[in-house]
């Protein structure tokens, strides 16, 4: 800056400084505050002035100003703005997973102000131009200048729908032959599928067994989410009873009764299963000897002397365990028989024979 008698100056802008005649009204607005004749008015007043939005639409367009001095005139660079605020603007990334902290949120300036600047992010962001581990939401920045002008800008940080499946599945039936399908939703598609303790990398897991399982699915951004599944095979029912062919069975026949289960069977220790069977008016019992691990029992009950039924036998209506246990795929059986075949033909007669003498004539 430089100072010259106002009759005499030659004042001479360029990109600057900025000239104001002693007889320019902007002289008298702005007044003096300096220490003596050829001294520049304080950083105080400048300071004043320059943050005055009145003084400020008083002056003339521009960034440089010129302070009058008792009679004299002073060449200022001046390196405010006469607008009053910060011009800008707020981009932002979305969260990555429903849920997440890791959206981000960018302040622009696009006009006016003076570095450096300083920011403050509302309602979380901290203090920086970009704010970092932000949640979905509205945020905004305030902007300062180095002239204390301000500015403000908000924006919105979304998030994808949350990550999650359509379960359905298949229970197994007599091995492994359950099945287990999800159908990927919200996240950012691109689906990745992971299945333990087994059943592949595929949507659909095949080749299951009665038991626990779960599929973790991952989207193209990395979030993931997991789904359980629990697969039971329906107990093993009786589908159809067999029984001895039509006849008469004599004391020591042996009466076969053959049940048919829809999987195999295991029956362990502890006991042995009996059918009820009842000859004429007496209760009998057939037991199990054999067939275990597999879909067919056998019952056995051996027409016993002195059993009668002229008007074929009949079975009871369920198997009893009497202490053992049928299971099959680790689940308990049903014990109610099912299709049995017509007994009125299996007649019984057990009584031994008589020997009649008969008396010389």
């Amino acid at each position: 800056p430089g100072c010259r008698p106002c009759s005499t100056a030659r004042c001479v802008p360029t990109a600057e400084t900025a000239c104001i005649p002693c007889s320019s009204p902007e002289a008298g607005r702005l007044g003096t505050n300096a220490a003596g004749p050829g001294r520049l008015a304080g950083q105080t007043e400048l300071e004043r002035l320059r943050r005055s939005p009145k003084q400020g639409n008083n002056m003339s367009s521009g960034v440089f100003r010129t302070w009058v001095l008792g009679g004299i005139f002073a060449l200022v660079t001046y390196t405010g703005s006469a607008s009053a605020q910060l011009i800008l603007s707020a981009s932002h990334t979305d969260a990555s997973c429903n849920g997440a902290n890791n959206g981000t949120a960018t302040a622009q300036i696009t006009q006016n102000g003076v570095a450096p600047f300083t920011y403050s992010w509302s309602p979380s962001g901290g203090t920086n131009a970009t704010a970092t581990g932000l949640t979905a939401g509205t945020y905004t920045v305030t902007v300062t200048d180095n002239n204390g002008l301000q500015g403000t800008a908000s924006t919105t940080v979304g998030q994808p729908e949350t990550l999650s499946g359509t379960q359905s599945q298949i229970n197994p039936v007599g091995g492994n032959n359950g099945s287990a399908t999800v159908v990927a939703t919200g996240g950012t598609p691109g689906y990745a599928y992971s299945w333990t303790p087994s059943g592949g990398a595929a949507a659909t897991a095949t080749g299951l067994a009665p038991g626990q399982y779960s599929v973790t699915i991952t989207d193209s951004k990395a979030c993931q989410t997991t789904l359980s599944y629990t697969l039971v095979a329906p107990a093993a029912s009786v589908q159809s009873v067999s029984v001895p062919p039509d006849g008469t069975y004599s004391a020591g026949q042996n009466l076969q009764f053959t049940v048919t289960y829809s999987a195999p069977v295991t029956v362990t220790a502890g006991g042995t299963p009996s059918i009820p069977l009842t000859i004429g008016s007496t209760l009998r019992q057939a037991n199990f000897v054999g067939g275990s691990n597999s879909s067919a029992l056998t019952f056995i009950y051996t027409v016993q002397p002195g059993d009668v039924d002229a008007n074929g036998v009949s079975l009871g209506t369920a198997i009893d365990l009497n202490g053992s246990t049928m299971t099959s795929g680790g689940a308990n059986v049903v014990l109610n028989l099912a299709n049995v075949g017509a007994t009125t033909g299996v007649l019984v007669n057990g009584q031994q024979n008589q020997n009649i003498t008969f008396p010389n004539p």
